[in-house]
């Protein structure tokens, strides 16, 4: 029976060598005999004779593999919760699934974070995006550009709220200014059109 191959397809991982049996638990990659044991009766209704030295050297041996395997670049969980960063420092920590980022935090080298799905390490679907300096956009994303319903707002009073197409401002969409004034209309490649209505505050209250 090939146990090191069970034990590490059941916990999402492809075959890790010659040495301990490794899988994940709790965002690591360590193994405990307790699951080692019970996931070998349930598949094959075998009784383990425990070796507790054994064990324990092999518990070592997977800590020091797991912490070695974690830091390389190329190696990512297959599936399951985990916290990946990488040596130029972008971070993901969040839901994996075939070996690929799929939903969760993008924490990026300035600090700038991305919230919500991706899809081939690209922004997807429902997102929220915050930058370093104060602004924030909520809204749609198809590979990685804004696309679709959204609203960005820069921390000081001016907001655009409507569709996107090709990461910029395109069809119906409301934009605010700090002064109060509104313009609400069509909108092309990030311009207003003129196509719309715009309204400003009355002066002197």
């Amino acid at each position: 029976i090939d146990f090191r191959g069970s034990i590490t397809q059941a916990r999402g991982f492809s075959s890790l060598g010659h040495k301990a049996i490794i899988w994940r638990r709790d965002g690591r990659l360590v193994g405990g005999v307790r699951e080692f044991s019970k996931l070998i009766k349930d598949s094959y209704t075998l009784e383990l004779d425990v070796d507790k030295d054994l064990i324990k050297s092999i518990t070592q041996e997977n800590l020091m593999t797991a912490e070695q395997m974690a830091a390389d670049d190329n190696w990512t969980p297959s599936l399951g919760q985990y916290r990946k960063e990488w040596k130029d420092g972008n971070i993901f920590e969040g839901s994996w699934q075939a070996r690929k980022p799929h939903r969760g935090v993008v924490t990026f080298p300035d600090g700038s974070t991305y919230e919500g799905a991706l899809r081939h390490g690209l922004f997807q679907g429902v997102g929220l995006r915050k930058y370093v300096n104060g602004s924030k956009f909520q809204g749609m994303f198809q590979k990685g550009k804004r696309q679709g319903k959204g609203k960005f707002d820069d921390g000081a009073g001016n907001v655009y709220e409507g569709m996107y197409v090709e990461d910029l401002p395109a069809g119906k969409g409301q934009r605010t200014w700090p002064d109060g004034r509104t313009y609400n209309g069509d909108w092309k490649e990030g311009k207003a059109t003129g196509k719309g209505t715009e309204r400003r505050p009355r002066k002197g209250g």
